[in-house]
C-alpha cells in the first residue's frame, strides 16, 4: 500500500510468492531517474534542484501522519519490532543503542575514549525528544532513493527499509545532511550545506540535526561489516570526534 496520496510516490506491494524458496515481491512500477544521476562528483557546493528535492520529500514524509503498524518494523538486521516494549521514541532509540554497545561498544570505546559519557548525552538528549512531532521515517534519503524528473522534480522515493519507522522527524532529516554526500573530497562542506538549508525549510533545530548525527553514527557503525573494516565504519568514528557534533550534545 502506498504511504499517501501525493504527486510523490512511494513503494506498492502488489504481490508476495516463494520462488526456489526465496521471497520474491511484486511491487508496483515507479517513475522517475535517480537523483544521483543528475549528481557531480566531489562537487563543492549541493546543486539548488537536488537540495529542493531532498526538502520536497522530507516535507512529503512529514506530511504523513504516524500509524501504529509503522512501529512493527524492524531496523537494521534486527528481527525485532523497533518499538518493542517501548512506549516512547526515546526507550526504542535508547534500547537499540545498548543492543549495538553491548555487540560492538569495545571497539568504538578504542575510538572514542569518552563513549559511556557521550551515551549519556544522548539519552539525556532523546528524553528531550519525546514530545516533538513524531512521523513517518525512511532513514535513507540521499541521491539513489530520490527518483526525479527532467527537471529534477522528485517523482518517487525508493528503498525504505534500513531504519523505516515512526519517530522523531529531524532524525530524518539529520540522517539525509550526513549520508547524503559521505565520501566526496567536500563531503564535510556539503553536510554543512544541507544541515543549514535543512534546519531553516524544516524549523529544526541545528543543534538538534547535530545531535542526531551521533546517534545515527553510533547504530550502524558495524552495520556492514562487524569488524569495522569498511570506509561506513571510519565514517561513524569521524562523526563521533568532530567537535561540533560533540558541543551539541554538551562535551
Amino acid at each position: 500500500m502506498s504511504l499517501a496520496s501525493s504527486s510523490i510516490r512511494t513503494p506498492e506491494l502488489i504481490e508476495l510468492a516463494v520462488v526456489d524458496g526465496t521471497l520474491i515481491s511484486k511491487e508496483r512500477f515507479l517513475p522517475g531517474a535517480p537523483l544521483q544521476d543528475h549528481l557531480t562528483g566531489n562537487a563543492r557546493h549541493i546543486d539548488k534542484h537536488a537540495l529542493a528535492a531532498i526538502i520536497e520529500v522530507l516535507k512529503f514524509l512529514r506530511s504523513i501522519p504516524p500509524f501504529e503498524e509503522g512501529k512493527l518494523l524492524s531496523v537494521l538486521n534486527e528481527a525485532t519490532p523497533f518499538w518493542f516494549n517501548a512506549t516512547t521514541w526515546s526507550e526504542s532509540v535508547q534500547a537499540l543503542i545498548s543492543r549495538r554497545i553491548k555487540k560492538f561498544g569495545d571497539q568504538l570505546q578504542s575510538e572514542i575514549p569518552d563513549l559511556a559519557t557521550m551515551i549519556e548525552s544522548i539519552n539525556a538528549f532523546l528524553n528531550r525528544r519525546n514530545s516533538v512531532q513524531m512521523g513517518v521515517i525512511h532513514g535513507d534519503i540521499y541521491g539513489a532513493n530520490i527518483m526525479v524528473d527532467s527537471k529534477r522534480c522528485p517523482l518517487s522515493v525508493l528503498d525504505f527499509g534500513f531504519f523505516s519507522t515512526i519517530g522523531d522527524l529531524a532524525f530524518d532529516a539529520s540522517i539525509t545532511s550526513a549520508v547524503f554526500d559521505m565520501y566526496g573530497m567536500h563531503a564535510r562542506e556539503i553536510d554543512k550545506l544541507i544541515t543549514e538549508a535543512l534546519s531553516t525549510a524544516l524549523g529544526y533545530s541545528y543543534e538538534v540535526l547535530l545531535a542526531y548525527k551521533a546517534v545515527y553514527a553510533i547504530i550502524t557503525s558495524n552495520a556492514y561489516a562487524e569488524d569495522g573494516s569498511d570506509g561506513h565504519y571510519r565514517w561513524c568514528v569521524d562523526i563521533l570526534q568532530r567537535q561540533d557534533v560533540r558541543s551539541s550534545l554538551g562535551l
